[in-house]
């Protein structure tokens, strides 16, 4: 199995980014780099990297969004604190 980021991983990570926000965000490809660009490319979310650098970027991203639904969902009593029986 190869540890390679490919252009297909990365159009995974942003649809299941673009599911979880509602947003419009996509790959912008130039000069052997690729960034994270949101409104159909009309502004830089993150700067221009490597594949495997914009597929972390990306994971942060992801968790950092499931993390605070979650947070938002607990505080509003919709879903039990880990650990935690109801």
């Amino acid at each position: 199995m190869s540890n390679r980021v490919t252009k297909d991983i990365l159009n995974r990570q942003i649809e299941w980014l673009n599911t979880i926000t509602g947003g419009t965000y996509c790959l912008g490809y130039a000069y052997g780099g690729v960034r994270i660009e949101a409104e159909a490319g009309g502004r830089d979310v993150s700067p221009r990297g490597s594949k495997r650098e914009i597929s972390t970027m990306l994971g942060v991203m992801i968790r950092t969004v499931l993390d605070l639904q979650q947070r938002e969902n607990f505080r509003a009593g919709t879903v039990p604190a880990r650990g935690r029986t109801v």
